[in-house]
């Protein structure tokens, strides 16, 4: 949590690893941002929280073609994220139909 949304001395909520995801009770104007493990002074990704949007999310391969993740994700990782991205598409079309947000893993895991 940022309490002046700077990216400066915010309060530690949790753990995230590499396709994971964290979540918290908060209302529409807090600032979070996310940092490297052992590096909480370097500032990733910064959001302010605004009504109605409940998802919030970090890519930090957004910008990288395909072909390129092949050579910088083990294949597990690369499963992960494709996974992830799967869920997020998911949830953008749940919205759609909806109107609600999707706060699952798509598809659900079986028994």
């Amino acid at each position: 949590w940022d309490a002046d949304g700077t990216g400066k001395d915010g309060t530690y909520l949790a753990d995230m690893g590499p396709f994971q995801a964290s979540s918290t009770g908060t209302f529409p104007g807090h600032h979070f941002y996310i940092t490297p493990f052992k590096e909480p002074t370097k500032v990733l990704h910064q959001w302010t929280v605004q009504r109605n949007v409940f998802i919030m999310t970090y890519d930090p391969y957004a910008n990288y073609r395909e072909e390129d993740l092949v050579h910088t994700l083990t294949s597990q990782q690369l499963e992960a994220y494709k996974i992830q991205k799967n869920n997020l598409k998911f949830a953008e079309d749940y919205k759609k139909v909806t109107n609600r947000d999707w706060i699952s893993l798509y598809p659900n895991q079986k028994p």
